[in-house]
């Protein structure tokens, strides 16, 4: 299973629910989540469906003394992402940008490249070490 941990709720994916469906999009504690599946790896991870903009720093400026400070980074809006599956490239396309994405949640093309998904607290273990961790665990059966 993909064992998932937002706030007080706690999910497990079965492995053989990802194999059928390489993307689930769900809600936990009231939050989007995706969950993807990389078949060619036997590879899960869980995402929040906000894309954060890639980082971009300008090159330092030191005063007289040497120093440079770091500037600010702008805030930038979060951009929220709809995944589908490419079975040709094992890859997932977002349906809004048609940009695509990698199981590590980074967009490698397209208008979002260079996006980051944020990654959730989650882990890929056996189902009876999940289930002994968390007990109260919910199992997704869609």
């Amino acid at each position: 299973v993909l064992g998932v941990v937002i706030g007080e709720e706690k999910r497990a994916y079965p492995l053989t629910a990802l194999e059928k469906n390489p993307i689930i999009h769900d809600t936990l504690d009231g939050q989007p989540v995706v969950v993807l599946w990389h078949g060619p790896t036997r590879t899960a991870a869980a995402y929040s469906r906000e894309a954060i903009p890639p980082k971009k720093y300008p090159a330092p400026r030191p005063n007289a003394d040497g120093e440079s400070t770091m500037p600010e980074q702008p805030k930038s809006a979060l951009h929220s992402v709809d995944l589908a599956h490419d079975v040709a490239g094992a890859r997932f396309i977002d349906k809004e940008t048609g940009s695509h994405w990698d199981i590590a949640g980074r967009a490698l093309d397209g208008k979002m490249k260079g996006w980051t998904l944020k990654w959730l607290d989650s882990v890929q273990v056996k189902w009876f070490a999940w289930s002994a961790e968390y007990p109260e665990t919910s199992i997704y059966t869609r």
